[in-house]
């Protein structure tokens, strides 16, 4: 569940950042996910029931849906699928985001 979440979202953001800061985002992209942990140990602890337990831990992926409208699609998904004008362009706003290119 979440870690497929999770590699799905950090393969997206490297992709999108560029090489210059891959490492800083990669490290970045870390530390939620290491708080993560340490609120599921805490709930764990407060949160007896299981069925509450695993409600409580689905509510923020239904907020994430929200997303979907938000986040472009990977240029390396669009590429595979023949999507090339918008790869381009999901590519030219992360150049732009990047300062790369005018």
């Amino acid at each position: 569940g979440s870690l497929g979440l999770f590699l799905v979202a950090i393969t997206l953001n490297l992709e999108l950042v560029g090489n210059k800061y891959a490492t800083m985002t990669g490290i970045f992209f870390e530390i939620p996910w290491a708080l993560g942990e340490i609120v599921l140990g805490v709930l764990a602890i407060g949160i007896r029931d299981y069925r509450w337990y695993q409600t409580v831990l689905a509510a923020p992926m239904i907020v994430m849906l929200g997303a979907f409208y938000f986040i472009p699609e990977s240029p390396r998904w669009l590429i595979r699928k023949k999507k090339y004008k918008e790869a381009r362009e999901v590519i030219n706003q992360a150049a732009k985001f990047n300062k790369v290119c005018n």
